[in-house]
């Protein structure tokens, strides 16, 4: 009986020793030197190999030359499985995360990261809301009408006004200011973002105030975000947390 090609390929030595030394990523010259094979049958395994499929061919530029180098394909798909893995869960635990924060947790440069976002989005594991100069991230479960309570409370001046319009319903400008601490101008601009988002209202009367539109989404939004403060806040407030 004639043995399937890659159990055929799998039984010859020079093989297994080049799967063997490129669980990562390595050159031709690299796998001689740690195999112990002579380049020139390196060449002629590796051209098997991935004919085969057996072998991820990536590459990089040095000195002007491209280099290319190899990976043992179950170890490569591995390792991107775990990237994209990572990844969920890292949006799962920082929802409404942006992507220069999500390259700097994760570690990974440009080229990787837009690669597996571009792969999780195909794959509808994870959604995305743009603007013309940020990009956040989402898992799929989280509520449409409470992303942008998302986005807006990892924004600590944003955070600070939500959490005190939390504990201080109908609170003036000057209320506000006092509690962030922030210029008027930088307050004033943050309340017309927030009443823009629809995230709070401004009330006309004999002195202008400021309130929470959608208390309850706030909240479940900032339990996302900040679990620990929300913990805090309903032991301190606890008719305002009794939906919890």
């Amino acid at each position: 009986m004639t043995l399937p090609v890659n159990q055929t390929i799998l039984a010859d030595r020079y093989v297994q020793a080049i799967l063997n030394v490129t669980k990562t990523p390595k050159s031709i010259k690299q796998i001689s030197q740690d195999s112990g094979i002579p380049q020139a049958t390196v060449y002629r395994r590796i051209a098997i190999l991935t004919k085969n499929k057996m072998l991820n061919i990536a590459g990089y530029i040095e000195g002007g030359v491209r280099v290319f180098t190899y990976q043992n394909m179950e170890n490569y798909r591995s390792s991107k499985k775990s990237k994209l893995d990572s990844i969920v869960e890292f949006i799962g635990d920082h929802p409404g995360i942006n992507y220069s924060e999500l390259k700097q947790k994760s570690g990974l440069v440009n080229g990787t990261l837009s690669n597996c976002i571009s792969n999780l989005i195909k794959q509808s594991q994870i959604i995305v809301k743009r603007s013309n100069r940020r990009t956040w991230f989402f898992l799929p479960d989280i509520p449409h009408n409470e992303i942008d309570h998302l986005i807006y409370l990892r924004k600590e001046t944003c955070k600070r006004i939500l959490v005190f319009l939390i504990e201080h319903p109908d609170s003036t400008f000057s209320q506000i200011r006092n509690e962030v601490k922030k210029s008027p101008s930088t307050v004033s601009l943050t309340l017309t973002n927030l009443i823009e988002s629809g995230l709070i209202s401004r009330e006309s009367g004999f002195k202008r105030t400021y309130r929470l539109t959608n208390e309850e989404m706030t909240v479940s939004a900032l339990k996302k975000v900040e679990p620990d403060l929300t913990s805090e806040l309903k032991d301190r407030f606890s008719d305002t947390f009794s939906y919890f």
